[in-house]
């Protein structure tokens, strides 16, 4: 044996060890980075009036799964701002409706609700859909992933309707995600 080899085989770990480190700080970055719309959409539903608990349990849970995806890489990672994005407006629409001094549990109101979770989630399952005909080869995973942040992301506004309006959330989302996507692919060949 060399006397040199266990130096050579220290600064193999060490150079294994730096890369890693460097990988995975890029990856972390990069996660970070696809969070770009996510204060403003927490700002918009502090303002709307999603505060307490519904904001202290969804928000970590929104970050943690942006994250973890956003971590990830590959089109898990560029599904997430769109996702937030679009999860915007099932968070909006339903706060929106009850700003007049009323809440989801009204009789007189608990179908506007509802129809404001389906809409909302239809209008950014439309947005997650045509983002999604851009992948090529990923966008099942892609629509599959969004489709999760923009659920939680909803789940901000369509709590106030309860479990009836976070299921027209996820029907809206998936009824006006799959058609876009499937259109928009038609249309750019």
């Amino acid at each position: 044996m060399r006397p040199d080899a266990g130096l050579a085989a220290a600064d193999t770990r060490r150079l294994k060890w730096r890369a890693r480190r460097a990988l995975e700080s890029g990856y972390g970055r990069a996660a970070l980075a696809a969070l770009w719309p996510a204060p403003f959409l927490l700002a918009l539903a502090a303002a709307l009036g999603c505060a307490g608990p519904r904001l202290a349990v969804l928000a970590p849970l929104l970050l943690v799964v942006a994250l973890g995806l956003g971590w990830r890489g590959g089109a898990t990672r560029r599904a997430v701002a769109p996702a937030l994005i679009a999860g915007a407006f099932p968070l909006a629409l339903p706060l929106l409706a009850t700003t007049c001094g009323t809440t989801c549990g009204e009789p007189r109101v608990a179908s506007a609700c509802l129809l404001a979770c389906l809409a909302g989630g239809a209008l950014g399952g439309l947005t997650l859909g045509i983002a999604a005909a851009r992948e090529r080869d990923a966008s099942l995973s892609f629509l599959s992933s969004g489709a999760l942040v923009a659920t939680v992301a909803g789940a901000l506004g369509c709590w106030v309707a309860g479990v009836p309006g976070l299921a027209g959330l996820v029907v809206g989302l998936a009824s006006g995600s799959i058609p876009a996507r499937a259109v928009a692919r038609r249309l750019a060949g």
